[in-house]
């Protein structure tokens, strides 16, 4: 699983959970969302849960879009 959340006490989430299921075979991924409130202290987790599957991170980016005025 792949999430975005709060880095504090309530440790809920900012507007990203999914559920990715892992294969052995090369997959490139992107995801685009938009959070759900505005939090200077968020978090990315990654959760490989008991999977044998072998992953890598090779790039995140994060970014804040100004709301049009």
């Amino acid at each position: 699983a792949i999430g975005f959340s709060r880095a504090h006490d309530p440790w809920n989430g900012l507007g990203l959970y999914q559920v990715v299921e892992l294969t052995s075979e090369w997959n490139d991924m992107t995801l685009a969302f938009v959070s759900t409130a505005s939090d200077e202290n968020g978090r990315v987790h990654f959760d490989a849960g008991a999977s044998d599957v072998s992953f890598e991170i090779a790039g995140l980016a994060i970014r804040r879009v100004e709301s049009p005025p």
